[in-house]
């Protein structure tokens, strides 16, 4: 970790995320009834708690990595610049994996969808080609299973 003049660290960029999404998920709960006169709470009262525990934890997060005086995106001297183009690229393909699992998911199932993105995200960050086939099946199957049968909800997109 290097020292920072001034830049974001993962504690301000997470925290920011985190109330990006709290403010989303508001907007979305209020939507929701709130509850009804006689004080029982509604289908929106819990999303609602929960985006607000988020903003304020998220707000927590900015406070605390501004505070701090450490930089983690800063990048470290003994980094070439073959390298941190490699790390970009493959981030890059990894939010592009995601986008297009939730385009193979909303077209085709959830299995499939899932087990192309985690086959070709293991392929991605150089896993062997059978190691790879064994996360992807058991990865997705796993997951399947989990949400499906344990959680009991539905995974279909559309």
């Amino acid at each position: 970790m290097t020292e920072r003049k001034f830049s974001l660290n993962a504690l301000s960029v997470i925290g920011f995320l985190g109330v990006l999404l709290g403010i989303w998920w508001a907007s979305m709960a209020s939507k929701l009834p709130g509850g009804s006169a006689d004080g029982t709470p509604g289908a929106g009262s819990f999303p609602m708690a929960i985006s607000i525990v988020l903003i304020i934890l998220g707000a927590i997060l900015i406070y605390n990595g501004l505070r701090e005086n450490v930089a983690y995106f800063a990048r470290k001297k003994e980094i070439s610049d073959a390298m941190a183009k490699e790390n970009l690229i493959a981030i890059l393909l990894t939010v592009a994996g995601c986008a297009l699992f939730v385009v193979l998911w909303y077209y085709t199932h959830y299995l499939i969808a899932n087990f192309l993105l985690m086959f070709g995200l293991a392929l991605l960050y150089k896993v062997k080609l059978p190691k790879a086939l064994i996360f992807g099946i058991a990865f997705s199957v796993g997951s399947y299973y989990f949400f499906s049968k344990v959680l009991q909800v539905l995974l279909l997109a559309r």
